[in-house]
């Protein structure tokens, strides 16, 4: 035993040893020209610029990378494009590439495959896919990834926007025994026929700070689920659109069980929680989430159970300004403070992210409690309390549910004008 793990780390150190930079287009013309021609190890690493290429790994557990990955320079992700000339995915993993196969600081866009717009993992293929842009894109299953048999990517830092799928899951489909890592996540404005934002088919995703919103679909606007068990923390389901008169946020059917701690669900729908009434019933478990609506927003179809669990509220968010896609909270919202650090939902513990989805401290301040939603606000409990001798300004007005009968709530934001 002791010789064999001699020898592994003597592989491993030599191995870092001969690894090697490529550069593109320096080196080779073409990215894929660089992927073929590396071990294993290698970094592929990629000049600003437009490649019109569809890649593969091959199996190969490398890094390709654009120049953010040697200055963690942000504006290189934009610079850096992979347009897939719509001839196929743009990224196709499939050949079992571990969590050294890394894809970092891309644009990927144009990509149209049957199977996976964007990117395409598939065949156990565990790939880390950190600080990418996706949009633009559209397939089948995955308009802008499609994660499939076995795969278990882990997603960091990843925008997913305007993809189509022509079926299911238009940010992201998920299916068949995979079980992604999705953390500090945006999904937003795609369009899927079952499954606007994700789609979930026979798997296990866990969300961790994941905005998903102003999605639109049929079934699910926001997440599609059949025969899975998502698990969703701090996550923000806002605005996911009904094209199609029966959507709703969070559609479940055939033996689909999510978790849901720490998260805001503000669709406007009448319905934010559906189960089909078809083949085995759903379990649903919320606790301290802001569920519009409430446990009323839950239809249930008489097939399966609502596990309403304690700190759950329905009030207006109070998000920044949800018409440019600011979903902070305002330091107002009741949401603030109104998360939990820590829970155990059947004898398996679940905590709350460390940091929220641009990386700030989460809870803020320490030693409060964490925000539902994706962001953090700085504050570690609503403002309230009375003003004296001040004169404002409302900003905005909001009621719900209008039109309303007999009563509504009002929500008002001011902003003071002068002391008199």
């Amino acid at each position: 035993m002791k010789v064999t793990a001699i020898l592994l780390l003597f592989l491993i150190y030599f191995a870092s040893l001969s690894a090697t930079i490529i550069n593109i287009p320096e080196d080779y013309s073409t990215i894929q020209e660089g992927i073929t021609l590396s071990v294993q190890g290698d970094t592929v690493l990629v000049a600003p610029g437009t490649y019109v290429e569809n890649i593969n790994y091959s199996g190969k557990n490398i890094t390709v990378a654009s120049l953010f990955h040697t200055t963690q320079d942000t504006s290189y992700i934009s610079q850096t494009i992979i347009d897939g000339d719509s001839i196929d995915s743009v990224v196709t993993f499939e050949s079992g590439e571990d969590s050294t196969a890394v894809l970092t600081g891309f644009s990927i866009t144009n990509g149209s495959n049957f199977h996976g717009g964007g990117i395409h993992c598939y065949g156990y293929s565990n790939p880390i896919l950190g600080n990418i842009r996706i949009s633009g894109n559209s397939a089948n299953y995955g308009g802008g990834i499609s994660i499939v048999h076995y795969s278990n990517p882990i997603l960091e830092n990843v925008t997913i926007s305007d993809n189509t799928a022509f079926n299911h899951g238009g940010g992201i489909s998920i299916g068949y025994y995979s079980s992604p890592i999705l953390e500090n996540v945006t999904i937003a404005d795609n369009f899927g026929i079952e499954g606007g934002g994700i789609t979930c088919y026979g798997s296990n995703p866990i969300l961790a700070n994941v905005a998903i919103t102003n999605n639109s679909g049929w079934d699910a606007s926001g997440i599609y689920c059949r025969n899975s068990n998502p698990i969703l923390i701090n996550v923000t389901l806002e605005g996911n659109a009904d094209n199609f008169g029966s959507s709703c946020g969070i559609c479940c059917w055939d033996n689909s069980n999510p978790i849901l701690i720490n998260c805001i669900m503000w669709n406007e729908r009448t319905v934010e929680i559906k189960f089909f009434d078809l083949y085995q019933p759903n379990t649903i478990t919320i606790a301290n989430s802001d569920i519009e609506g409430g446990i009323e927003a839950i239809n249930t179809n008489n097939n399966g159970t609502v596990n309403w669990l304690e700190g759950n509220i329905d009030v207006y968010p109070l998000f920044i300004n949800t018409i440019i896609g600011d979903y902070h909270l305002q330091d107002t919202s009741l949401c603030i403070g109104a998360g939990i650090n820590e829970i155990e939902i059947n004898e398996i513990w679940y905590y709350s992210p460390d940091f929220d989805i641009e990386g700030n401290l989460r809870p803020s301040p320490e030693g409060s409690m964490p925000d539902m939603g994706a962001y953090e606000n700085i504050l570690g409990e609503p403002q309230v309390g009375t003003f004296d001798d001040l004169t404002f300004t409302i900003n905005y007005l909001y009621n719900f549910p209008n039109p309303f009968n007999p009563t509504t709530t009002i929500f008002f934001n001011l902003s003071e004008v002068e002391k008199v």
